[in-house]
């Protein structure tokens, strides 16, 4: 018996040490840096629906203004409205009326779309970052 209760307390032993090194692994190895979350700022369009714009951690659909958070997770850098902001019947973005839903950010250091979900048609759409305006000088 003295061989089996020796096995079995070598293997908690290895137990105990593997856990404890991979909970400090998990505590000493670096994690995302979130971007600036003005990074995000400007307009998304899809053919769906009205744009979307993102400033300065702001979601604004349609006139209305609402504060979201930025971060990462395993998939990838998301924006998290404080309420549910999503496409409704393929043709327009709402806000409300649901859980918030994370927003997928291709990029996150140079997002160039964000994906929008339709949980009614149980599919995403993807709203594309519109350039910059160009600003035209004075000519001389």
């Amino acid at each position: 018996m003295d061989g089996v209760a020796d096995f079995h307390r070598r293997a908690l032993l290895f137990g105990v040490i593997l856990i404890a090194g991979f909970a400090l692994l998990m505590i000493l190895l670096p994690k995302p840096q979130l971007p600036p979350i003005s990074t995000l700022n400007g307009r998304y369009d899809n053919p769906c629906c009205a744009p979307v714009e993102l400033i300065n951690g702001r979601i604004i659909v349609n006139g209305q203004s609402r504060p979201f958070k930025i971060g990462f997770d395993k998939s990838s850098l998301y924006v998290l409205p404080d309420k549910y902001v999503g496409v409704q019947d393929a043709r327009r973005v709402t806000v409300g009326g649901g859980f918030p839903l994370k927003l997928r950010v291709d990029n996150a250091q140079q997002p160039s779309s964000i994906q929008l979900w339709d949980v009614d048609r149980s599919t995403t759409f993807d709203f594309v970052k519109a350039a910059p305006a160009r600003s035209h000088g004075a000519r001389s």
